[in-house]
């Protein structure tokens, strides 16, 4: 079986996430089920007119949220020799990305037990990271 979880945290009309989705059910084949994703336009309302930049920390909070609920519904399915596809796009820094970073992330993705996990990072100043686990556990 195939999971995967895509986080977009960039706003605008066309995430990149929806075009993974597409891709790997159409074309890969997928179950549109077993693919989450994490669009910041869906956390607007943590903005709001009064505070545009404000309510940023709560929304990235909110999403991040969501992104560890996604891992732990993945890492009671998974089992071994399936595959764990995770896509991060979105502003970076060397820490990690704007709503995660890589200590976080590491520790979240430790709850899955089983499988092959692939992560890839897509952000500007994250140093284009291509995290590929061979289950070390």
């Amino acid at each position: 079986m195939r999971y995967g979880i895509f986080v977009w945290t960039l706003g605008g009309e066309k995430p990149e996430v929806d075009g993974y989705r597409s891709f790997l059910v159409n074309v890969g084949k997928w179950k549109s089920e077993n693919i989450y994703t994490i669009k910041c336009d869906d956390y607007r309302n943590y903005l709001g007119e009064d505070k545009p930049f404000g309510g940023v920390p709560e929304m990235q909070e909110a999403m991040r949220n969501d992104f560890k609920k996604y891992v732990e519904e993945i890492a009671k399915e998974v089992k071994d020799g399936d595959l764990v596809l995770i896509g991060l796009n979105g502003h970076g820094n060397p820490r990690g990305t704007n709503f995660i970073n890589y200590d976080e992330l590491v520790k979240d993705l430790e709850e899955i037990k089983k499988g092959e996990i692939v992560v890839l990072v897509d952000a500007c100043n994250s140093g284009g990271q291509l995290i590929i686990s061979k289950t070390a556990r």
